[in-house]
């Protein structure tokens, strides 16, 4: 009888609906955890067991030549590490993220769970955007000293510019959903994604990041181009894009200063930075330009340290070099920089070749909003951290989730 409850509660789909949401809540407020570690490995050994007892066949969604490859510099570039303990156990993370990319990308077998999924991922997100605007609230309700320099730093998803990143790409992925519940005519469907839409948009203003801004005005943009949408619902989108941007430099304060600045946050300093200490370490060790000085976080944060001041440019010593090209460059050379655009160029050629046809507008908008996500946190990760933990899980996830929408037929 037990067994039968449960089957049936397995087989109702709200009790999925509520599992799989509660799922992917608890793995954004806590990605880094033990929690994380158990979900990806219990997944990926069932998958593997299965497949081997006859089930579904198992894949990479067509990238599994450029991971692989990058894996494998990944882990030359520890021998080679000026700190090989610390970069083995950084590589044993992108592992761990690898394999997580292969849980979604063979869970994910059809448009239709994709498309489910996404939905559910957009209604955690959103939920955890609440949240941190409750606590923003609560924090200034107890105190004046909430804000640092106009910004907020106690966000669930990290750092300012770790969570701005991740809200914008989110933002995007629940853009389908939105105009699915207008063209249906679902009033509280519709009323509740507008409410964590304006929420995610609010904690953006408060999270004051210039890159995320840029990168999502250029997702939006890659989706005006994809979609065939009618023309009210284009218009309402851009229009809405438009009067973000417009209320975020007509509201007076550090925002509006910062955006209106040419300045780029010591970004320019941190790149010379980084060419110099390429130049200067390849003169003795040239093998350096190729491979690297070790793979993994914070490897540009003991080379940036061994700089002294009047060889910095830079303000302060940072642990990253807020370029993922840079970084690759520092992490695993001219080797890993090829590994990793590879990487990227594969998986928007996919997603580029892989467009449903014109007269399917749903499908298409799926797709146009999972390639425009990818593109705002690319642009992210021009200017931001990429690497570590938390934006490099979202990244894997999102990757799983376009190649296997991709792949589907």
């Amino acid at each position: 009888m037990v067994r039968r409850l449960i089957d049936g509660w397995a087989k109702n789909p709200w009790c999925q609906h509520v599992v799989f949401y509660g799922l992917l809540l608890l793995l954004l407020i806590y990605p880094t955890s033990g929690f994380k570690n158990a979900v990806i490995w219990i997944a990926t050994i069932t998958l593997i067991w299965r497949s081997g007892r006859g089930g579904p066949r198992l894949h990479m969604g067509g990238l599994g030549i450029v991971v692989g490859a990058y894996g494998l510099i990944a882990l030359l570039a520890c021998f080679f590490s000026r700190d090989p303990a610390h970069s083995f156990n950084q590589w044993m993370k992108l592992f761990e993220l690898i394999a997580g990319y292969f849980v979604v990308v063979n869970l994910l077998r059809t448009k239709h769970q994709v498309e489910i999924n996404l939905q559910r991922y957009f209604l955690a997100a959103g939920t955890v955007a609440l949240i941190d605007l409750a606590r923003l609230g609560w924090g200034a309700w107890q105190t004046s000293e909430i804000l640092v320099h106009g910004r907020w730093f106690d966000s669930l998803l990290g750092y300012p510019t770790i969570a701005s990143g991740i809200y914008a790409a989110s933002l995007l992925l629940g853009l389908p959903l939105l105009v699915q519940s207008v063209r249906r005519r679902g009033l509280w469907t519709g009323l509740t994604v507008a409410l964590l839409m304006t929420g995610i948009v609010v904690l953006l203003y408060f999270l004051q990041t210039r890159s995320v801004l840029l990168g999502m005005l250029s997702g939006v943009f890659v989706i005006g181009i994809a979609v065939p949408l009618p023309r009210r619902y284009l218009v309402t989108v851009l229009a809405a894009c438009l009067l973000i941007v417009v209320a975020f430099v007509a509201i007076p304060g550090v925002f509006q200063e910062r955006i209106l600045d040419a300045d780029i946050s010591d970004r320019t300093a941190i790149w010379a930075d980084a060419n110099h200490v390429i130049a200067r370490a390849t003169a003795d060790e040239p093998h350096r330009r190729w491979i690297g000085f070790g793979y993994g976080h914070k490897t540009f944060e003991t080379l940036h340290a061994d700089l002294s001041r009047t060889e910095r440019q830079a303000e302060r010593v940072y642990n990253h070099a807020h370029n993922m090209f840079q970084e690759t460059r520092i992490q695993m050379g001219y080797f890993g920089l090829a590994a990793w655009m590879a990487l990227l160029g594969t998986a928007f050629y996919r997603l580029g070749t892989q467009f449903p046809a014109r007269n399917n507008a749903h499908q298409r908008l799926v797709m146009a909003c999972l390639a425009g996500s990818g593109v705002a946190f690319f642009i992210y990760g021009l200017f931001s951290l990429f690497f570590a933990l938390i934006p490099a899980f979202f990244f894997w996830s999102l990757l799983a989730a376009c190649m296997a929408y991709a792949r589907t037929p």
